[in-house]
């Protein structure tokens, strides 16, 4: 086999072991830390171990009023993070996100058609992707991450 592809496979080897201890570290920290506080900020910092997370919230859902909360955030663009009050899968991509229950990635074209109808709160981002918090199958938020300079950065 040529050495580049054994390279590769101990890329993608380490890389899968970086994902699983993130898991594990992630899923201590929930068992462990005594603050919401806290363990927003040890999900995003073991998240940075594995991908980009510059620009990284977390979205709390109030399925009762219909709400949108952002608790945790970090944004080199944006510090606009006011709760999102009746929310649709037209207005926002959190929202798009909990009314779909799966998870989203979407690329600039895709963004810049949903900006110019109003469905992009804040900077446009040129990549974006979200993912839905469940407890016992029930959606209770939304974890996203977003780059506005790099198009590639997420698969």
């Amino acid at each position: 086999m040529p050495k580049g592809k054994n390279n590769i496979k101990t890329d993608e080897l380490q890389y899968a072991n970086q994902v699983t201890q993130t898991l594990y570290n992630i899923a201590n920290a929930v068992n462990t830390t005594s603050s919401l506080e806290d363990l927003y900020f040890l999900i995003h910092q073991s998240m940075d171990r594995v991908m980009d997370v510059t620009n990284f919230f977390i979205a709390i859902l109030n399925r009762k009023e219909k709400k949108l909360f952002f608790p945790y955030y970090r944004d080199i663009e944006d510090d606009d993070f006011a709760p999102i009050t009746d929310f649709d899968a037209n207005n926002s991509l959190t929202g798009l996100v909990v009314l779909k229950e799966i998870p989203l990635l979407l690329k600039r074209e895709e963004l810049l058609q949903r900006a110019s109808q109003n469905g992009v709160w804040g900077p446009v981002p040129v990549i974006w992707m979200g993912v839905p918090l469940k407890v016992r199958g029930e959606i209770t938020g939304v974890v996203a991450v977003q780059s506005y300079t790099d198009p590639e950065c997420y698969t």
